[in-house]
């Protein structure tokens, strides 16, 4: 192409039309910028994405929510919280976090009861929750007792060597009713002989196992609280016999099967028989999104028909291998025999529901609500910790109590944040970051030299 005054020209008008755009495209760009924002969680399980369930429990609370974050400005505490708070509020406009630095303003954080640099004050129609961990998860749970326009009752029995809600063995309840307690609803304990009724406002009763037959009397009062449409969870382990709660069991057309429930494909897992594994669930709320196998050390099988007024819906179910073992496990050998032994699939957990009446004070029937499990440990403080156990107790919990918008908030584990390394692998990698491509560097380098000296 020829070169003139003219082509120079035209040459001269697109580099600077090129130039205009670009600052015009960069400028727009700048500008939209402000006022999008486009964010991708490449984490592996989406730790900066607000989890499905949080977002459902602020969908429940449509009012404006007020967090008052008492941090100083050092060590970019405050930035950690707006980072974290941001998830939150690209959700929920009406979320609004406020900062006050506690050593400037020592009146106010002693009149909200602040007592450490970090605290956080969560407040919603009135009512207000401290908050001292900066985690999703212990923020939603305060999310979700705020959004409880009741804290539920939940009762346990006890006096007769039921497992505890207080105490701390492996047997116990007290690791699940911290779990309860966190997410709002209110724990108490239940001795028959000390107090001769079930109190009013209890959402739920809870039953395990007896160690001692539950006496006469008290088998009345309990039979009284479910004529009343009270809800029940009742935890039943592989026994002999039911100690005394034989005509609660009756009301339902409830039998144990006798044994407890062998399962090879488990023992391959855990290394005894004994121990079941859950992996499909019924059609029910309760076990809707449960996506985690739960365990149960020993099972027995149930079998439920109820009254025609009641609705019963399987909520666990072993796989078709497994099967009810009358024998003794002592030997350590295990054998279906299909003279003594039931085989599966068996029903561990079913859920009843009777409709109530509708009385003057309300608008629709309410619903009595029962779940049966057979097994107790599987909530126990050495077992709830297993794979879905504890999604599955919050799940049933909720469900019993009529609280069926609020589910299980799983914790958000970031399994991603650790890169481990075997000592090869370390060695390798020092060798090419320290050694290989620095002479890589280096001959380049060279050979650029040496070709621009022939030149």
């Amino acid at each position: 192409m020829q070169v003139n005054s003219y082509t120079r020209f035209n040459i001269r008008v697109q580099h600077i039309v090129f130039i205009i755009l670009l600052i015009t495209i960069t400028g727009l760009l700048a500008w939209l910028s402000t006022r999008y924002s486009l964010q991708a969680d490449w984490t592996r399980n989406g730790r900066h994405t607000l989890s499905e369930t949080s977002v459902k429990i602020l969908d429940a609370m449509p009012e404006v929510i007020h967090v008052t974050a008492f941090a100083t400005s050092q060590e970019g505490m405050r930035v950690t919280i707006q980072e974290l708070f941001d998830r939150y509020q690209r959700y929920k406009s009406n979320l609004v976090l406020k900062f006050i630095d506690p050593t400037t303003s020592p009146t106010e954080a002693r009149k909200l009861g602040v007592q450490r640099d970090g605290e956080l004050v969560v407040e919603y129609q009135g009512r207000n929750e401290h908050i001292t961990e900066l985690s999703e998860q212990d923020i939603t749970n305060a999310l979700q007792r705020l959004g409880r326009k009741e804290s539920k009752l939940i009762v346990f029995l006890e006096g007769h060597g039921e497992r505890s809600p207080h105490n701390f063995a492996n047997f116990d309840y007290s690791e699940w009713v911290m779990q309860l307690k966190n997410r709002g609803f209110k724990v108490d304990a239940l001795n028959l002989s000390k107090m001769s009724q079930i109190p009013e406002k209890t959402s739920v009763l809870v039953l395990s196992t007896p160690e001692v037959a539950i006496l006469p009397g008290e088998v009345s009062i309990l039979l009284n609280y479910l004529e009343k449409g009270g809800n029940l969870v009742w935890f039943i382990d592989p026994s002999q016999s039911l100690l005394g709660l034989e005509e609660i069991a009756k009301k339902f057309n409830l039998m144990v099967q006798p044994g407890i429930i062998i399962d090879l494909v488990s023992s391959q897992l855990f290394g005894k028989a004994s121990v079941v594994s859950i992996t499909q669930y019924g059609k029910h709320p309760i076990t809707e999104g449960l996506a985690y196998s739960t365990f149960f050390p020993q099972a027995s099988g149930l079998s439920v028909n109820p009254p025609p007024d009641w609705t019963a819906a399987t909520l666990l179910t072993t796989n078709s291998q497994a099967w009810a073992e009358s024998s003794s496990l002592s030997s350590g050998v295990v054998k279906f025999d299909e003279k003594t032994d039931i085989m599966g699939p068996l029903d561990v957990g079913v859920a009843l529901t009777h409709q109530l009446p509708k009385t003057e004070t309300q608008q629709e029937p309410s619903e009595q609500r029962i779940v049966l499990i057979g097994d107790g440990d599987f909530l126990s403080n050495a077992f709830i910790g297993s794979s879905g156990n504890l999604d599955l107790a919050m799940k049933m919990t909720n469900w019993v109590a009529h609280e069926d918008k609020f589910i299980e908030i799983p914790g958000k584990n970031a399994s991603d944040l650790d890169f481990h390394l075997t000592s090869e692998a370390a060695i390798a990698l020092g060798f090419i970051f320290l050694i290989i491509l620095p002479l890589i560097l280096f001959s380049m380098g060279i050979i650029i030299w040496w070709q621009r000296r022939k030149v």
